[in-house]
């Protein structure tokens, strides 16, 4: 099990290899191996499920594919 230095200021639980980080007001997402997958950029953001996880920016919503399994 390997341990991700703190740097960010929440995270969620990883699902599907990937979990949601915040760093200020902005969410990204990281790797279960610590890598950054998508920098803080979204005003919201969920945790992946079927492969799809809902962000948002500007108040206008997407979602984004899990291809990192």
């Amino acid at each position: 099990m390997r341990i991700i230095p703190p740097q960010f200021d929440d995270a969620a639980s990883f699902s599907e290899g990937l979990t949601w980080v915040s760093m200020g007001l902005k969410l990204g997402y990281i790797h279960k191996g610590g890598k950054t997958i998508m920098k803080p950029q979204f005003d919201r953001a969920s945790s992946f499920s079927n492969r799809l996880a809902t962000v948002a920016i500007d108040g206008q919503l997407g979602y984004i594919r899990n291809s990192f399994q």
